[in-house]
């Protein structure tokens, strides 16, 4: 539910984008670490590796994990998401924090980093459905809650210049940050795939 309200809203920005400068939808895919997510996967894997990523391995849904450094991060994992044989989607996922100053650290260091290079986000920086004899003021309630997926913490990038996608980070139950890079020629197609079966 979570991955769907996700992919919804990062599609209706960029409709939301297009509908306010009349602009058409470039022809090129948004890049991670430069390199453009569209192929398959072993073709974008081989690209990850020359970047410095080592392979992992592929799970039971046909995602390819990488580990290594990026943006600053060392021992970061990489997922390459696909269908029909086609990547759509890389996520970055961020070593585990082990405080709520540390992993709220992770995030803003991320996000002012992601605003210098594609603007403002929208955003959502809050806490639901928290028991009221909880204080969410101290720290380590905060973390609690995180694990307790009550911690809603993301913020939603669009792209244009560097491809057209969204870029979406957010903090993880799981106590860590994660960076979700979608590409909307891609998605669409993987999105019109799932139609035609209908």
């Amino acid at each position: 539910m979570k991955k769907l309200f996700l992919t919804l809203l990062c599609s209706l920005a960029i409709c939301l984008s297009f509908a306010q400068t009349n602009e058409t939808i470039p022809e090129s895919h948004l890049k991670f670490k430069g390199i453009p997510i569209d192929g398959t996967p072993s073709e974008f894997g081989s690209k990850l590796q020359e970047a410095g990523f080592s392979y992992n391995y592929r799970d039971k849904a046909n995602n390819y994990w990488y580990k290594g450094s990026f943006a600053g991060y060392n021992n970061c994992e990489v997922i390459v998401k696909s269908t029909n044989n086609l990547v759509y989607e890389v996520v970055a996922i961020f070593p585990k924090d082990y405080s709520w100053n540390q992993l709220y650290g992770t995030y803003s260091s991320l996000k002012q980093m992601l605003t210098t290079k594609y603007g403002e986000p929208s955003a959502q920086e809050t806490f639901k459905d928290t028991p009221s004899y909880i204080d969410i003021n101290k720290d380590e309630d905060k973390y609690r809650e995180v694990g307790y997926n009550r911690c809603c913490y993301y913020s939603f990038f669009t792209s244009l210049s560097d491809g057209l996608g969204t870029i979406s980070l957010e903090i993880k139950s799981s106590h860590c940050v994660g960076i979700h890079y979608i590409d909307f020629l891609n998605e669409q197609k993987k999105n019109s795939s799932a139609i035609n079966d209908l």
